[in-house]
């Protein structure tokens, strides 16, 4: 009776190519079915950095002459192939050997258009010019080649890339040459096949870098900067906030006022081209980083002013928050809406409902009053409602009322309802997580027999039930059931999978590296990039759905093994699994590891570290890690960081404070006093002052003032 309604309601899966997927897991019973015919290989996977490529089928390349992106002949034939192997083996050898200026004197020696294609194998020409980059960057060294000179080789072979582009583009904003730096961009352009390609991912950084050559042109130029202009030159829509031009190792490098001048350049023509209400906008929000999504929130209010945004952006906003875990934001931005005397609608009520699900504080009673007032309110809720009120269910301990639920809309009684496919995965998820396999596989069963078509959500949700139980063979099952339906496998398919290995290779004392680099190798075939990005989402679905902490950490080692350099992400990713699992030790050791990595210790990762010290009562930690921020030039305090440390301060020892507490946060808020420009204090801090003020800690006048007046500014 479950599934009764979906007669006639089969969903289409998208077209694939009749090649299969092989998952690369023989030891673990996976068999293998038709391996993809086409060859990943080269610049065309590897445009990330570190990005992992299969080594390329040389068979029959001799027979026919294969040509650069600017027409020039690659080396071909018997002698040819020899001799690029020849010289890949001679370059890696001084690249291991630490020799950067023998390997670029072999490089510049033996150079021809032809050799990418033997130096493109494993990436080596992209190790090569990071090695380069790191040569110039010492102080005395002098390299047979510089950065600049190897990249108009790089240009002539056609194996340019976005982020050497962009590592030359800002070494000539970094010598004081930013028309150099546009020089670069505009040849980079003209190499490329289509100018399509300047949105790509691996060209986003590459476009970023040329904005701020074109930033740094005008504020040396004493020119005014011409948003118009600018994105003429630069053809993007996705203008980056400053902590994402934090990200490139190269952006970090220029001096302090430099950054800040480009800055609020970049900020100027980001404010003027932003259109709230754009696809690209409202697609862009990010629901993983909850900093950004605050600063993007803000940057929309100051674009509309007093107007409000529209009901579509607010509804956006406030499913993003909620997703994020952000949920008190989330309402807090209905209020705005509210506020602002928007009339809601079903999609912003059901984006409220959707918060109201992920509530962790007074689940039941905060959704069941959202649910009241929308009906109240006279709006009928559609199948997305139904879908949140079956998904509180499930969360809320509930099976039978979210079937019921289910069973009133497949039997037509809630009239203008039909079940989704999202509601009909989100009845498998919820039953599946509560151990109710049975259930789960009678409701798919009953729903392929009336023309139901899976997803690969649908299949991700069994795949990882199945592995959680140690049902490998089932899992096995579904995998095949998958490539035969030609659904495509995702990242999570890939976590779940890989979640598998590590979990086979404990059970039968197997080293189950080789099948994991197998995996890599099979995700670049199914266009899944293997680089930082795609494998911090392995690392991170590990720790959230498997609670695997040594899985994640042996990826983290297979990832440098592998030569894929970890990003900020990466690490935030780690440090926060540590600390869940309550490794205080692992998760300092990954932050100290960041600077090896040209990876800047942010504010976020010494947040992370704070809010965990403080909470665990260990506030001398805490106080160690906020001086540390204070006096790095690369961070700043923020509200939670005087949020987290002054209440651990406040709670330390079960809220008997000791001196040494109070001491700390006296400290603490003489520091706050010192705050340049406006401060956000948030909603929490506010309330806590006063409460450290009546245990005897000293707040100092300003942020008094600043507090009575209800405003931002510390004087």
């Amino acid at each position: 009776m479950l599934a009764q309604r979906f007669v006639g309601r089969r969903i289409a899966n998208v077209a694939v190519s009749s090649s299969r997927l092989e998952l690369g897991l023989s030891r673990v019973g996976v068999s293998s079915h038709r391996r993809y015919q086409s060859v990943v290989a080269g610049a065309a996977d590897s445009q990330d950095t570190g990005s992992v490529v299969e080594e390329p089928v040389t068979k029959n390349i001799d027979k026919v002459p294969k040509k650069s992106s600017n027409g020039k002949h690659f080396a071909n034939g018997k002698n040819g192939n020899r001799q690029g192997q020849n010289l890949y083996q001679k370059i890696d050898r001084a690249l291991i050997s630490g020799n950067t200026n023998e390997a670029l004197r072999i490089f510049k020696d033996e150079y021809n258009p032809g050799i990418f294609k033997s130096l493109e194998r494993r990436g080596l020409h992209l190790r090569l010019f990071r090695a380069a980059l790191k040569l110039k960057s010492k102080k005395g060294s002098k390299a047979v080649m510089e950065p600049k000179e190897l990249f108009q080789k790089y240009l002539e072979g056609g194996a340019a890339v976005g982020w050497i582009t962009s590592a030359v583009i800002l070494t000539d904003v970094r010598e004081g040459n930013p028309a150099l730096g546009l020089q670069t961009w505009v040849e980079y352009l003209e190499n490329l096949n289509t100018i399509g390609l300047v949105t790509s991912e691996g060209n986003k950084e590459a476009a970023w870098s040329a904005l701020v050559a074109y930033v740094a042109n005008c504020v040396k130029e004493k020119q005014p900067i011409s948003t118009e202009l600018a994105l003429k030159l630069v053809p993007i829509k996705d203008i980056p906030l400053g902590r994402q031009l934090m990200d490139i190792e190269e952006f970090r490098r220029l001096n302090h006022t430099s950054r800040k001048e480009i800055l609020e350049g970049l900020q100027q023509i980001r404010m003027d081209s932003l259109d709230v209400s754009s696809l690209e906008f409202l697609t862009s929000l990010p629901s993983d980083r909850p900093l950004e999504l605050e600063a993007m929130y803000k940057e929309a209010l100051a674009k509309v002013g007093d107007n409000g945004l529209p009901e579509s952006v607010y509804a956006r906003f406030i499913s993003c928050f909620a997703e994020s875990t952000r949920v008190k934001d989330a309402f807090e931005v209905w209020n705005h809406m509210i506020e602002h005397e928007v009339e809601p609608t079903i999609l912003s009520w059901n984006s409220l409902l959707r918060a109201g699900a992920l509530s962790r504080v007074d689940k039941t009673e905060v959704f069941t009053k959202l649910w009241g007032e929308m009906v109240e309110s006279g709006v009928k809720p559609n199948s997305e409602s139904f879908r949140s009120l079956i998904d509180f269910c499930f969360r809320t301990g509930k099976p039978e009322q979210a079937l019921q639920v289910l069973d009133r809309i497949q039997e037509g009684k809630e009239e203008g309802v039909t079940v989704t496919l999202t509601m009909f995965n989100t009845v498998l998820d919820g039953l599946l997580r509560l151990g109710k396999v049975t259930e789960a596989e009678g409701l798919l069963r009953e729903g392929l027999t009336q023309g139901y078509s899976p997803n690969v959500v649908t299949y991700n949700y069994f795949i990882r039930s199945y592995i959680q139980l140690g049902q490998f063979e089932k899992a096995n099952a579904i995998v095949q059931e998958m490539i035969a339906a030609n659904v495509r496998p995702d990242i999570s398919t890939y976590t779940n999978i890989i979640d598998s290995v590590f979990k086979q290779a404990r059970k039968q004392g197997f080293d189950p590296q080789q099948q994991i680099y197998d995996l890599f190798v099979e995700m670049g075939r199914e266009g899944i990039k293997t680089n930082a990005i795609s494998i911090t989402a392995i690392i991170s679905g590990l720790t959230k759905t498997s609670n695997d902490i040594e899985s994640a950490r042996t990826l983290f080692r297979i990832m440098l093994e592998k030569k894929i350099t970890p990003n900020a992400r990466t690490f935030g990713t780690l440090i926060d699994s540590e600390l869940k699992f309550g490794d205080y030790q692992h998760a300092l050791d990954y932050f100290n590891m960041m600077p090896k990595f040209g990876v800047p210790q942010g504010t976020p990762a010494f947040n992370q570290l704070i809010h965990w010290a403080s909470y665990n009562k260990r506030v001398t930690e805490a106080h160690r890690l906020f001086k540390q921020l204070v006096k790095s030039t690369r961070t700043n305090p923020n509200k939670f960081t005087y949020t987290f440390i002054l209440n651990g301060c406040y709670k330390n020892d079960g809220g008997s404070q000791t001196v040494e507490s109070i001491a700390i946060a006296n400290d603490v808020l003489k520091t706050l006093s010192k705050q340049e420009g406006y401060f956000d204090f948030g909603t929490d801090l506010p309330k806590l002052i006063p409460k450290l003020a009546a245990l005897g800690a000293t707040v100092p006048e300003s942020v008094v003032q600043a507090l009575e007046k209800k405003t931002t500014r510390v004087e």
